[in-house]
């Protein structure tokens, strides 16, 4: 309901000196401001991101290179996680960097470990911000990964079943994403957490405000995320996205 208004006032002066007229205009210039405080917040999320991406990259580095003895498995995991947020980053980028819609997300990552039509997602439709885009981009990636290491995805007729929802139940409205594994081989218990069930725990807690858990139930693990609405809502408007709809 706001409206910037540029008035520009001068008076009209005689031959002798003395105003005889003011003449007074008013041109209506709030897009053209709101065009400008978007593209300040572009700019601001952008560089906060960028910073962000690198100590991500970072920890990332850090904790792959202790999990791994070998260079060759240390080189295609730390490549996954790269890649993962890279491809991230360049839909955010074909968006202007103003927000995704979570099922592209999600089918992105999935896309890169269903080779044979396992792996079904279903939700609304969302637009998310880029931390969230990002965060749930590394989720996907590490549930993957498992999956095709160890679990439902590792042997014929293993099923993955992705589907997200917006809970109203709470003190705040959230959304809650389950990853569900079945029909792979039975699930044991790992004897200590490796760096990907911490690495979504973290990303979702810290960046997110969110909770994230993994269980490891003997049919198949259960990821189930869930995270308040407050901080995955787009940080600016686009005028060119399609209005959100509760159709998947």
């Amino acid at each position: 309901g706001r409206e910037v208004i540029d008035l520009w006032i001068r008076p009209l002066i005689a031959t002798h000196g003395d105003p005889v007229h003011i003449v007074a205009s008013a041109v209506d210039v709030t897009d053209r401001y709101e065009g400008e405080e978007a593209q300040r917040l572009l700019m601001r999320e952008l560089d906060h991101r960028m910073k962000n991406t690198l100590q991500v990259i970072q920890a990332i580095i850090r904790r792959t290179a202790r999990a791994h003895s070998s260079v060759p498995s240390f080189e295609a995991s730390l490549l996954g996680r790269v890649n993962a947020m890279a491809r991230a980053h360049e839909l955010l980028a074909q968006e202007r960097w103003l927000g995704a819609d979570i099922r592209t997300i999600v089918d992105q990552e999935t896309r890169t470990f269903d080779t044979g039509g396992a792996i079904a997602a279903s939700g609304p439709a969302r637009r998310i911000n880029p931390k969230a885009a990002l965060s749930i981009a590394l989720a996907m990636h590490e549930l993957g990964t498992n999956a095709s290491k160890y679990g439902a995805l590792s042997a014929p007729g293993g099923r993955v079943a992705v589907d997200w929802r917006i809970e109203a139940e709470e003190a705040e409205p959230r959304l809650v994403l389950t990853w569900t594994e079945s029909g792979g081989p039975p699930v044991q218990p790992p004897k200590e957490r490796g760096f990907g069930s911490m690495l979504i725990e973290r990303s979702i807690a810290y960046e997110l405000d969110g909770e994230a858990a993994v269980d490891y139930r003997r049919e198949g693990i259960v990821c189930r995320i869930a995270i308040p609405l407050r901080t995955i809502a787009p940080f600016a408007s686009d005028p060119d996205a399609r209005p959100e709809t509760g159709q998947a």
